[in-house]
């Protein structure tokens, strides 16, 4: 049961975090066509990663916290690793957090000189409010 509640935190962090970031992606469109395709892209929202039924599961890491992440996304854009940079200072909810990117997140793979499927990383940092 202890696991379940983390998630609350991670909802809680991204639903605080979100609302800004969602409003400057309205500001700024990129065509499809001019995004830099040498890194992979995701495919849907990262606001969109973990839901309400969520919230129930996680329970909250102290505010001011945050945790640095890496996916590592194959040439198909499935995430085959997930790495910390940072440490949200517990392991379980570090581990908590790869275990349902690997899970729910897919990307469009990045492209090579070639334009053809590559492997390739996306970095990013959660914070916890």
């Amino acid at each position: 049961m202890t696991g379940n509640r983390w998630l609350v935190g991670v909802v809680h962090a991204l639903i605080l975090t979100m609302p800004a970031q969602a409003e400057a992606a309205k500001r700024k469109v990129i065509p499809f066509d001019e995004l830099d395709r040498s890194k992979p892209i995701p495919r849907s929202e990262p606001r969109t990663w973990f839901t309400g039924a969520d919230a129930a599961m996680l329970r909250p890491v102290p505010s001011g916290h945050h945790t640095a992440y890496v996916l590592h996304v194959d040439e198909t854009g499935k995430v085959v690793d997930c790495t910390i940079d940072e440490s949200s200072g517990s392991p379980m909810h570090d581990q908590a957090l790869c275990t349902t990117l690997m899970a729910r997140v897919t990307f469009l793979p990045a492209l090579d000189a070639n334009r053809q499927p590559a492997a390739g990383t996306w970095r990013a940092r959660l914070a916890w409010n």
